[in-house]
């Protein structure tokens, strides 16, 4: 009984301080906060589709529409607004089919009063008007770009609040959001390891949500780290023209000349300063034109400090274990490779994407292999270890050992009862 009311508590406690996305950030919806509704209309949304991209420039862009639709029998003029909250909304544009429509930044004291239950006030608006006949169906749509919220060394935030579609009257059934790279080369490294609403994943990493039923505090929050860039903005601090012309030649994929160039600088008086960082260039270097052995020999060279500043070492480990997973599955060594997937299967740091993608490698072990490796490295415990060790001859010593004093038990109880018994052949002359 005791232990029923304090799981009901728990769960109390959960619904009425719902936890952020991260422990060490707010959810702020920085990304963006949806569409409102700023009149109380008879208006209804019965779709939405919210398309956000991460550009290059670690900017994004957001691109939104929206079906509404007018339940009354008469024309109504209606007021909509996005808000715009600690970052500016840039470009903004705003459209109600087939036309376009001015909109105007208004201060938030003269609209967020006018929002049942906002838990914000928002600094700004962008606000429009737009008239809806007797029962017409229109769509809305809006675009903007926004500067992504910086945490640290190449991470940013990306933070999409959806509690907006509770300003509107009914229940829309499909309400999606995508969020599509710019950059066609992500990994699954540039992704940290929470999610505040779990995505599906297609192939070329766009995320994809789906909302039916709103609980009233959902947010697509997730931090998301661009590792190349700060690669390249580490080493071009550094003014040598060495390291200049090996992080141009990283920059524009001549991996040979990555290669070239580096043993040149190891090699020079320069080489001692930067030297983890550009073996680091030169590993990723040797994967990505097919050598895998001296790209894991390289990587034994910085095994657990691959150099650059502190905050991105992380994200440069699993850059990493994603190369040497590769490594080893060219040169066919089955069991590092299954040995570095576990190790990520088992490890918080990693996310669900990375996780993901450790599980369908170990698909591409051949099967045999697979469960040879699987049960060498099983861990056997009670009866079973013993047989299994016994099998494998790890008792031999001591087998032998027993044995031998077995024999040299059973030859002393020999010698006694041969004198035993010459003693009474004695007597008995």
């Amino acid at each position: 009984m005791k232990k029923t009311k304090i799981t009901l508590l728990l769960i109390l406690l959960t619904l009425i301080f719902p936890s952020p996305a991260f422990a060490d950030i707010p959810s702020t919806g920085w990304t963006g906060h949806g569409l409102y509704l700023l009149k109380d209309d008879n208006i209804y949304v019965n779709s939405a589709e919210i398309d956000i991209i991460i550009n290059n420039d670690q900017t994004t862009t957001v691109e939104a529409k929206y079906e509404l639709e007018n339940k009354e029998d008469n024309t109504i003029s209606v007021y909509m607004g996005v808000p715009e909250h600690e970052v500016e909304l840039q470009n903004f544009t705003s459209k109600v089919l087939p036309y376009r429509y001015g909109n105007k930044k208004v201060s938030g004291s003269a609209i967020n009063s006018q929002i049942k239950d906002l838990k914000v006030n928002y600094n700004n608006w962008r606000t429009w008007y737009a008239p809806f006949q007797a029962k017409e169906k229109r769509t809305v749509e809006f675009t903007y770009k926004v500067d992504n919220k910086y945490i640290s060394e190449g991470r940013y935030l990306i933070s999409y609040q959806m509690d907006h579609i509770k300003s509107w009257k009914g229940k829309p059934q499909n309400v999606h959001v995508k969020i599509h790279f710019e950059d066609k080369e992500v990994k699954i490294y540039n992704f940290g390891s929470e999610f505040s609403v779990q995505p599906k994943v297609k192939e070329d990493f766009t995320l994809e949500w789906s909302f039916k039923d709103f609980a009233g505090n959902e947010s697509i929050d997730f931090d998301y780290y661009f590792v190349n860039d700060e690669i390249i903005k580490y080493l071009e601090k550094h003014s040598s023209s060495k390291i200049k012309n090996i992080t141009n030649a990283y920059v524009s994929k001549d991996y040979p000349q990555v290669i070239q160039l580096g043993k040149e600088y190891l090699q020079s008086s320069e080489g001692g300063q930067l030297q983890r960082e550009i073996y680091f260039l030169m590993a990723d270097a040797y994967e990505r034109t097919g050598q895998p052995e001296e790209s894991l020999i390289v990587y034994q060279l910085i095994e657990g400090n691959p150099g650059f500043h502190e905050g991105i070492q992380e994200k440069m480990q699993q850059l990493i274990t994603y190369n040497r997973v590769l490594d080893y599955y060219q040169i066919e060594d089955y069991k590092q490779m299954y040995r570095l997937l576990s190790q990520v299967k088992e490890d918080p740091q990693y996310s669900f994407i990375y996780k993901d993608w450790a599980e369908k490698q170990m698909k591409t072990i051949p099967t045999e292999e697979l469960n040879k490796i699987i049960e060498e490295e099983r861990e056997y415990h009670g009866i079973e270890k013993i047989i299994r060790d016994f099998t494998n001859g790890v008792y031999n010593n001591y087998i032998l050992i027993g044995l031998g004093g077995l024999i040299g038990i059973g030859g002393a109880i020999n010698m006694i009862r041969k004198k035993k018994n010459d003693k009474k052949s004695l007597f008995k002359k």
